[in-house]
């Protein structure tokens, strides 16, 4: 909040985990948001590793719920929140910047590990976040998608469950994406496919 303060943002909110803020649309109606965690370090600066709570958004309106886990590794969390406030009608989760694991595992989630956050949390629907966007770790731009297609197949959950999009895609909840990576280019997705064939040892771990 100082940090917000001092660019000149003035209706920052501090939030614990678990607390909630009632936030009051124009129509007179109420939308809580509640700050629930998440698994990655915070820091700001070179000195203030872990000295701020890094979380997540569960925002629930009369009409539906919504799940926002921003950047997170898998854990056991997303049990406890989907038992508490789910189900929810869509989720927002990560599925990039996860390679190589010994390094990412504690920050970032990989599909598989994100196909089980949308189950723990149980989600009608996600939307895949956090990849294709810049390089910041050693897969591929386009792995991320195409491996949760992978994934996908091999769980038997279907691309209007969990899905990418394309940039700019606007996507109805509970409505059928139109852009998801590897239903629209079937032929990157077997190329995909057909080099894990042929080399198993860069199967994503």
């Amino acid at each position: 909040k100082e940090i917000m303060s001092q660019m000149g943002v003035t209706n920052c909110v501090e939030m614990d985990w678990g607390q909630t803020y009632e936030h009051l649309t124009p129509r007179g109606t109420t939308i809580d948001i509640v700050f629930t965690p998440a698994k990655h370090w915070t820091s700001r600066s070179l000195f203030d590793r872990n000295t701020c709570l890094w979380g997540s958004f569960t925002v629930l309106s009369r009409q539906s719920r919504f799940f926002f886990a921003g950047d997170t590794a898998y854990c056991n969390l997303f049990k406890q929140i989907g038992a508490k406030y789910g189900p929810f009608d869509i989720a927002a989760i990560p599925i990039g910047a996860y390679a190589p694991r010994w390094f990412m595992k504690d920050v970032h989630c990989n599909p598989e590990e994100a196909l089980l956050i949308h189950h723990d949390l149980r989600a009608t629907q996600s939307a895949a976040i956090h990849w294709g966007t810049f390089p910041m770790a050693d897969e591929a731009f386009l792995e991320p998608a195409l491996e949760l297609a992978r994934v996908r197949d091999v769980k038997n959950v279907s691309s209007d469950s969990f899905f990418t999009m394309g940039h700019g895609e606007t996507v109805w909840v509970g409505g059928v994406p139109a852009c998801d990576l590897a239903t629209v280019r079937t032929d990157l997705y077997g190329l995909y496919l057909e080099s894990l064939r042929s080399n198993p040892a860069v199967l994503p771990n």
